[in-house]
């Protein structure tokens, strides 16, 4: 918390308040300037999340994202492959679930081309669109870009403040 100090005279008490005006702003500016940098911080650390993921088919078609409007802002990722990045498919997915998987309603076994192997294992067919080649795959595992990112940034709200009103 910043903290003000005047001496008794009267240049003093005129920068005291100067100071106040001036943090006063700072104040009201705070509820659009901390939902823009913490949605801007999010961003970065979704697109870092992002990066981490290993696709060797060039299957990931998603991008990170973030929206302000007024005191309000979103980070988020999109793409036609966003969701599946996010919550993971399959057996792959089932096995290491995202944490709001079953919240939201994502069902790992659903898609109407899954089948069981001869040697048991439980996936689908798809095109690679690198190399054209089909591939069995069991799903992926939940990546979590988004979820990561707002863990990260929930322990980074006072700090952010804090050199916002700084």
């Amino acid at each position: 918390m910043k903290k003000f100090r005047a001496e008794l005279s009267a240049s003093s008490l005129d920068n005291l308040l100067k100071e106040l005006t001036q943090y006063q702003t700072r104040v009201k500016n705070l509820e659009t300037e901390l939902p823009y940098e913490l949605a801007k911080k999010a961003e970065e650390y979704i697109t870092v999340e992002l990066n981490n993921i290993t696709d060797k088919d060039g299957n990931i078609d998603a991008a990170p994202g973030s929206y302000v409007y007024g005191n309000s802002a979103f980070a988020y990722l999109s793409g036609s492959q966003a969701s599946y990045i996010e919550f993971g498919t399959g057996v792959s997915g089932r096995n290491s679930p995202h944490p709001l998987a079953e919240d939201v309603g994502w069902d790992y076994l659903s898609g109407t081309r899954i089948f069981q192997t001869k040697s048991g294992k439980i996936g689908w067919i798809y095109k690679s669109p690198l190399t054209g080649q089909y591939r069995f795959t069991e799903g992926i595992p939940a990546g979590m870009p988004v979820f990561k990112a707002a863990e990260k940034i929930k322990s980074e709200v006072y700090e952010t403040a804090k050199e916002i009103l700084e």
